[in-house]
């Protein structure tokens, strides 16, 4: 997942409850330049574009107690397609409904034999 220092999206105070701005994260880097782009075009993007690892992003916001304010505000964009598909599967009958508002995630360590 992609993301530069200092490219944020206007606060959501109702979804997510606070009026900080929201920090964007992309899941392709061409996404990233897009929306920066978008925000300030015609000026060169940073030069480090910082990363993220998914995995490792979620286990953080779900661990319980976890004390990392950085990902308070983390809001991830999904790219073109993937709104397509899911705008697709909610509007079409004959294929299975999925649950677009909750996530299930399991975490565990794997067992050697």
């Amino acid at each position: 997942m992609f993301y530069f220092d200092g490219l944020t999206l206007p606060p959501d105070e109702e979804a997510m409850g606070n009026a900080d701005p929201r920090v964007p994260v992309f899941f392709s880097k061409i996404d990233l330049l897009n929306e920066w782009n978008k925000q300030y075009p015609g000026q060169e993007p940073p030069k480090t574009t910082k990363v993220l690892d998914l995995i490792e992003t979620f286990q953080s916001l779900i661990r319980p107690g976890g004390t990392d304010k950085t990902l308070k505000n983390i809001v991830f964009v999904p790219n073109e397609q993937s709104l397509k598909t899911a705008s697709s599967l909610r509007s079409d009958a004959s294929i299975p409904k999925y649950s677009f508002d909750e996530m299930l995630m399991v975490a565990g360590k794997a067992s050697e034999k």
